[in-house]
């Protein structure tokens, strides 16, 4: 053999083992499909619906829910009023202040939660230090909301659209919480009384709007609000709350059996939900999510993202298939919520946009 022979068989020898070292695309690992949940925001209240019956509208007074000093009274026997439109004014002073001071401290608050949860995060921050973070800002929530419902409770509003029947206060004169300052009548006298369950009764005020719906008009729905709740329990444990209506149509009559439905308190409570598929646990006992970012198309089409660990807390199961996210969560989130124990940080994966949009 010449050596030009020799040299053609030793390059075809390197290119054969040369291509056998390249990686063969046909046997490469596909990328991993994943389905996702995208976060939902908290639901704080849900509809409940009271069956009752229509009639005409009585007189109904209406009082403060909190004591104090009339400063301003605009409501005039005989006057017509929109729903709505404020009858009298009470010394808001004390309760503007409690309200400024209860605004700074739940910014402080809500700041010190942010910047402990970065902290947290990032490993900086125990657990113990994000709890009484959580906790501080839950308190000056609380404190918040005290304050601006004392301070809407100084403004008597008109509940309906209708008139004043007598006025019962003077300016300047100081009233209990209670006290009768107006009675008020209905535009065209209608209104229905439905039963409430005691369970309920705590979560519904005078003033509560409500939807009413009557039964031979199932077409119709009615705007009103909540004008009068009997203290009294009645024989079959239920309350007889009195819903007025702002402008019945002239279809609706006396004797009509109907329902009012009010937006409750939801049990539940306001906090985030997920599946409970979605949150895994670590060596340590630590929950956690997979978030799935999106981070481009393959060229046929579907949906790439990268997945990123992230620390939760969680509180109570709801019905035994969704868990509470008390932290590290926010609406609009996409999150793994199958196979949360076979993926990885950092994983570019395939999302199944039936599941995650």
């Amino acid at each position: 053999m010449n050596i030009f022979a020799l040299l053609a068989v030793v390059a075809a020898a390197a290119l054969a083992t040369g291509c056998s070292d390249a990686p063969d695309e046909a046997t490469a690992s596909p990328l991993r499909p994943v389905e996702v949940y995208r976060v939902e925001p908290p639901t704080p209240t849900i509809r409940r619906s009271f069956s009752g019956l229509v009639r005409a509208t009585e007189g109904v007074e209406l009082g403060f829910e909190t004591a104090g000093r009339i400063i301003e009274l605009r409501a005039e026997d005989g006057g017509r009023y929109e729903a709505g439109e404020p009858l009298a004014r009470l010394d808001a002073t004390g309760f503007r202040a409690d309200l400024n001071n209860a605004q700074a401290q739940f910014a402080a608050a809500d700041a010190d939660l942010q910047r402990t949860l970065r902290l947290y995060e990032n490993a900086n921050a125990s657990r113990a230090q994000l709890d009484a973070a959580m906790a501080a800002r839950e308190t000056a929530k609380a404190n918040l909301d005290i304050a601006l419902k004392r301070m809407a409770d100084t403004t008597l509003r008109m509940p309906y659209r209708g008139s004043i029947g007598r006025v019962l206060a003077d300016k300047q004169q100081v009233v209990s919480a209670g006290q009768s300052v107006v009675t008020i009548r209905g535009e065209r006298g209608l209104q229905i009384e439905i039963g409430v369950p005691a369970r309920f009764i705590d979560d519904i005020e005078v003033g509560q709007p409500a939807i009413i719906s009557v039964g031979p008009l199932p077409d119709l729905e009615e705007v009103g609000a909540v004008a009068e709740i009997s203290p009294q329990i009645s024989e079959n444990t239920t309350y007889l709350v009195t819903v007025a209506f702002a402008d019945p149509d002239p279809s609706v009559l006396e004797g009509m059996d109907g329902e009012a439905i009010l937006e409750l308190p939801n049990p539940a409570g306001s906090v985030l939900t997920v599946p409970t598929s979605c949150v895994a646990t670590s060596g340590s006992e630590a929950q956690f999510v997979w978030v799935a970012t999106q981070s481009g198309k393959t060229p046929d089409g579907k949906v790439l993202a990268t997945l990123t660990r992230r620390p939760v807390r969680v509180g109570q199961l709801h019905d035994g298939s969704r868990i509470e996210v008390l932290a590290g969560l926010e609406p609009g989130t996409l999150v793994v919520s199958r196979g949360v124990h076979r993926v990885e940080e950092g994983q570019e994966v395939l999302l199944d946009t039936a599941t995650g949009h």
